[in-house]
Protein backbone atom coordinates (compact mmCIF):
# COMPACT_ATOMS: atom_id res chain seq x y z
CA UNK A 1 0.00 0.00 0.00
CA UNK A 2 1.88 2.91 -1.16
CA UNK A 3 0.04 6.18 -1.31
CA UNK A 4 3.03 8.00 -2.60
CA UNK A 5 4.80 6.91 -5.63
CA UNK A 6 8.49 6.87 -5.27
CA UNK A 7 10.40 8.07 -8.23
CA UNK A 8 12.06 5.33 -10.08
CA UNK A 9 15.49 6.95 -9.89
CA UNK A 10 15.73 7.22 -6.10
CA UNK A 11 19.06 5.92 -4.94
CA UNK A 12 20.32 5.81 -8.48
CA UNK A 13 22.66 8.45 -9.84
CA UNK A 14 21.01 10.93 -12.13
CA UNK A 15 22.61 11.03 -15.52
CA UNK A 16 22.50 14.83 -15.57
CA UNK A 17 24.12 15.29 -12.15
CA UNK A 18 26.87 12.72 -12.36
CA UNK A 19 30.34 13.77 -11.34
CA UNK A 20 31.84 12.38 -14.46
CA UNK A 21 34.72 14.55 -15.62
CA UNK A 22 34.28 16.06 -19.00
CA UNK A 23 37.67 16.10 -20.74
CA UNK A 24 37.07 19.59 -22.16
CA UNK A 25 36.23 21.01 -18.71
CA UNK A 26 39.29 19.33 -17.23
CA UNK A 27 41.54 20.95 -19.86
CA UNK A 28 39.92 24.34 -19.24
CA UNK A 29 40.52 23.99 -15.50
CA UNK A 30 44.16 23.03 -16.06
CA UNK A 31 44.74 25.92 -18.42
CA UNK A 32 43.10 28.29 -15.90
CA UNK A 33 45.42 27.00 -13.16
CA UNK A 34 48.44 27.37 -15.42
CA UNK A 35 47.40 30.93 -16.30
CA UNK A 36 46.95 31.75 -12.62
CA UNK A 37 50.37 30.32 -11.81
CA UNK A 38 51.98 32.23 -14.68
CA UNK A 39 50.27 35.47 -13.59
CA UNK A 40 51.48 34.91 -10.01
CA UNK A 41 55.04 34.27 -11.18
CA UNK A 42 54.99 37.37 -13.40
CA UNK A 43 53.67 39.48 -10.53
CA UNK A 44 56.32 38.08 -8.20
CA UNK A 45 59.06 38.81 -10.76
CA UNK A 46 57.70 42.35 -11.22
CA UNK A 47 57.72 42.90 -7.44
CA UNK A 48 61.33 41.69 -7.27
CA UNK A 49 62.29 44.03 -10.12
CA UNK A 50 60.64 46.98 -8.34
CA UNK A 51 62.45 46.07 -5.12
CA UNK A 52 65.79 45.97 -6.97
CA UNK A 53 65.12 49.31 -8.67
CA UNK A 54 64.20 50.92 -5.34
CA UNK A 55 67.36 49.54 -3.71
CA UNK A 56 69.48 50.86 -6.58
CA UNK A 57 67.83 54.28 -6.38
CA UNK A 58 68.45 54.38 -2.62
CA UNK A 59 72.08 53.36 -3.13
CA UNK A 60 72.60 56.14 -5.67
CA UNK A 61 71.01 58.74 -3.37
CA UNK A 62 73.09 57.61 -0.40
CA UNK A 63 76.27 57.62 -2.47
CA UNK A 64 75.53 61.11 -3.83
CA UNK A 65 74.76 62.47 -0.35
CA UNK A 66 77.96 60.94 1.03
CA UNK A 67 80.08 62.41 -1.74
CA UNK A 68 78.47 65.82 -1.35
CA UNK A 69 78.94 65.80 2.43
CA UNK A 70 82.66 65.14 2.18
CA UNK A 71 83.26 67.07 -1.04
CA UNK A 72 84.29 64.04 -3.09
CA UNK A 73 83.89 64.78 -6.79
CA UNK A 74 81.10 62.62 -8.16
CA UNK A 75 82.57 63.12 -11.61
CA UNK A 76 85.61 61.02 -10.77
CA UNK A 77 86.78 59.07 -13.78
CA UNK A 78 85.77 55.66 -12.47
CA UNK A 79 83.79 54.15 -9.67
CA UNK A 80 87.08 52.85 -8.26
CA UNK A 81 88.42 56.42 -7.97
CA UNK A 82 85.29 57.44 -6.08
CA UNK A 83 85.59 54.37 -3.88
CA UNK A 84 89.23 55.14 -3.08
CA UNK A 85 88.32 58.75 -2.25
CA UNK A 86 85.52 57.53 -0.01
CA UNK A 87 87.85 55.10 1.75
CA UNK A 88 90.40 57.90 2.25
CA UNK A 89 87.77 60.17 3.79
CA UNK A 90 86.48 57.29 5.89
CA UNK A 91 89.96 56.57 7.19
CA UNK A 92 90.36 60.22 8.10
CA UNK A 93 87.05 60.57 9.95
CA UNK A 94 85.89 57.17 11.16
CA UNK A 95 87.16 54.08 12.85
CA UNK A 96 85.04 51.31 11.32
CA UNK A 97 83.07 50.88 8.14
CA UNK A 98 80.89 48.17 6.68
CA UNK A 99 79.46 47.65 3.22
CA UNK A 100 75.80 46.69 2.82
CA UNK A 101 74.38 45.97 -0.63
CA UNK A 102 76.97 48.13 -2.31
CA UNK A 103 76.32 51.12 -0.03
CA UNK A 104 79.12 52.10 2.31
CA UNK A 105 77.70 52.50 5.78
CA UNK A 106 80.09 54.17 8.16
CA UNK A 107 79.89 53.54 11.87
CA UNK A 108 81.32 56.51 13.68
CA UNK A 109 83.32 56.33 16.85
CA UNK A 110 83.56 60.05 17.50
CA UNK A 111 84.77 60.98 20.98
CA UNK A 112 84.48 64.25 22.85
CA UNK A 113 87.74 66.20 22.60
CA UNK A 114 87.57 67.28 26.25
CA UNK A 115 86.25 64.34 28.28
CA UNK A 116 87.02 61.58 25.71
CA UNK A 117 83.54 60.06 26.04
CA UNK A 118 81.95 58.53 22.94
CA UNK A 119 79.25 60.78 21.54
CA UNK A 120 75.67 59.58 21.25
CA UNK A 121 74.25 58.90 17.83
CA UNK A 122 72.31 62.19 17.70
CA UNK A 123 75.37 64.15 18.79
CA UNK A 124 77.49 62.31 16.25
CA UNK A 125 75.10 63.14 13.42
CA UNK A 126 74.90 66.77 14.54
CA UNK A 127 78.68 66.90 14.86
CA UNK A 128 79.16 65.47 11.38
CA UNK A 129 76.81 68.10 10.00
CA UNK A 130 78.69 70.81 11.88
CA UNK A 131 82.15 69.74 10.80
CA UNK A 132 81.22 69.02 7.21
CA UNK A 133 84.57 69.19 5.52
CA UNK A 134 86.66 70.59 8.39
CA UNK A 135 88.65 67.94 10.24
CA UNK A 136 89.90 70.30 12.96
CA UNK A 137 86.50 71.06 14.49
CA UNK A 138 85.96 70.16 18.14
CA UNK A 139 83.81 67.20 19.00
CA UNK A 140 81.90 68.07 22.19
CA UNK A 141 79.37 66.11 24.20
CA UNK A 142 76.36 67.84 25.77
CA UNK A 143 78.05 68.30 29.17
CA UNK A 144 81.19 69.83 27.69
CA UNK A 145 79.14 72.09 25.41
CA UNK A 146 77.24 73.29 28.48
CA UNK A 147 80.50 73.92 30.36
CA UNK A 148 81.97 75.83 27.42
CA UNK A 149 78.81 77.90 27.06
CA UNK A 150 78.90 78.80 30.77
CA UNK A 151 82.58 79.79 30.51
CA UNK A 152 81.86 82.07 27.56
CA UNK A 153 78.96 83.82 29.30
CA UNK A 154 79.96 87.19 30.74
CA UNK A 155 80.07 87.20 34.50
CA UNK A 156 77.77 89.90 35.87
CA UNK A 157 79.36 91.84 38.69
CA UNK A 158 77.51 93.44 41.52
CA UNK A 159 77.09 97.21 41.58
CA UNK A 160 79.51 97.55 44.48
CA UNK A 161 82.22 95.76 42.48
CA UNK A 162 81.62 98.04 39.49
CA UNK A 163 81.79 101.18 41.66
CA UNK A 164 84.98 99.96 43.33
CA UNK A 165 86.54 99.24 39.93
CA UNK A 166 85.68 102.76 38.68
CA UNK A 167 87.09 104.33 41.85
CA UNK A 168 90.38 102.44 41.34
CA UNK A 169 90.58 103.59 37.73
CA UNK A 170 90.05 107.22 38.78
CA UNK A 171 92.57 106.85 41.62
CA UNK A 172 95.15 105.45 39.19
CA UNK A 173 94.55 108.37 36.79
CA UNK A 174 94.93 110.93 39.58
CA UNK A 175 98.14 109.32 40.83
CA UNK A 176 99.64 109.40 37.37
CA UNK A 177 98.98 113.13 37.04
Amino acid sequence: MQNKEEPSNVGKPNEESTNAVNPADDENQKSFREQAIEAYEKDKARQEQIKKENAEAFRRKAEKAFFELFDIPTTASTAMDRHQAAVYVADQKFVARKALDGVCVFYTMVKCTQCKKALTASNTIATLREIGRDLSTKYLCDKCKEKERKEEEPVFQSTADLVLEKVREIYDLVREE
